[in-house]
């Protein structure tokens, strides 16, 4: 069961020879995981927003195809079966894909990210096993699925650490699928997973920061996505309450 909290198949690194029916076999077969209630963990503490000023700024402005197309290709389904999709969940992935255009993943990359109650599942299918590891480890490997399948599916994602990782791994933000004509789509995935495996947890919580930042980006192009009747995304990978730049929390 993962510490992060809703992400407990997210936290898969899912290889060619584990389907995602393997998966979801595994987990409906434990009794203690009850898929149709909120995580009954106590002890995760729910984030709560609070207002920091000096949002920060994205490096590379990040550019959004609102009108995505719901139709799939034979080799992205072909993918997503591979990976144990039924072909009807499949192209329904299209159709998500046009109806949220915009996806952010905050990424938790804070030194309590390396607290050692994590968990993956490896192994061969119906030989599924649970390895323990920390949770920055835990979180990098859902990072890398969500890169690999955002590449597949060309659906814009934008990851975002709550703290730098240094000039050595790369940026703070990193987008996948970015609509840019100049940049290779697989050269982006392949920049997303070289700078998530890199990148080590350190520093404090600013939740809050961030996502004061992503509103104001989603307010700009809201009337867009009001008038295509299109949604935004965006997914908290994160371990605890929000801080302040003193690493305290109110």
């Amino acid at each position: 069961k993962s510490k992060i909290r809703g992400e407990t198949l997210m936290g898969i690194k899912y290889k060619p020879d584990i389907s995602l029916q393997s998966v979801v076999d595994f987990v409906m077969s434990d009794r203690d995981i009850d898929l149709s209630k909120p995580s009954a963990d106590n002890d995760i503490p729910v984030a709560v927003a609070m207002v920091v000023s000096d949002p920060i700024r994205a490096t590379h402005p990040v550019s959004f195809s609102f009108s995505a197309s719901s139709t799939m290709t034979p080799q992205q389904i072909g993918y997503l079966q591979e990976q144990g999709f039924p072909n009807g969940l499949a192209r329904e992935l299209g159709n998500t894909r046009a109806t949220y255009p915009l996806r952010f993943w905050v990424v938790d990359n804070s030194g309590s990210m390396r607290t050692n109650d994590g968990h993956q599942l490896r192994g061969a299918p119906n030989k599924i096993r649970v390895v323990p590891c920390n949770r920055w480890t835990e979180l990098q490997g859902a990072v890398e699925y969500h890169a690999e399948l955002a590449g597949i599916l060309e659906a814009t994602t934008t990851f975002r650490m709550l703290n730098d990782p240094g000039p050595k791994v790369g940026p703070q933000e990193f987008t996948v699928a970015s609509d840019a004509a100049h940049i290779p789509v697989q050269s982006e995935v392949n920049q997303a997973v070289k700078i998530i495996r890199k990148s080590e947890p350190s520093g404090v919580t600013p939740l809050s920061e961030h996502l004061q930042e992503i509103r104001l980006r989603i307010e700009a192009v809201a009337p867009s996505l009001k008038a295509g009747g299109q949604q935004a995304v965006i997914v908290l990978a994160t371990d605890g309450l929000p801080s302040d730049k003193k690493g305290e929390s109110k």
